[in-house]
């Protein structure tokens, strides 16, 4: 709200992105923007290992995530 209440400039872009996708749950239904960043992270991570990448809602979900990959990886 530093730039006021309804800026004209704010909602015009409120609008547009509207227009042509309003979030939804990428876990549920993925959308391109979204794959195209895991793409590239996949690509760019370091190492020659095979890689995957997941966008999570918070802290406490990277850490439950993490913490069942380790258990996966080390049986």
């Amino acid at each position: 709200m530093n730039i006021g209440h309804c800026h004209p400039k704010v909602v015009a872009a409120i609008q547009e992105q509207a227009a042509k996708l309003t979030h939804t749950c990428f876990m549920v239904n993925p959308y391109e923007s979204a794959v195209r960043l895991a793409e590239k992270l996949c690509r760019i991570a370091p190492g020659d290992t095979p890689k995957k990448a997941v966008f999570l809602n918070c802290g406490a979900e990277a850490v439950e995530i993490a913490l069942k990959t380790a258990r996966y990886a080390t049986k």
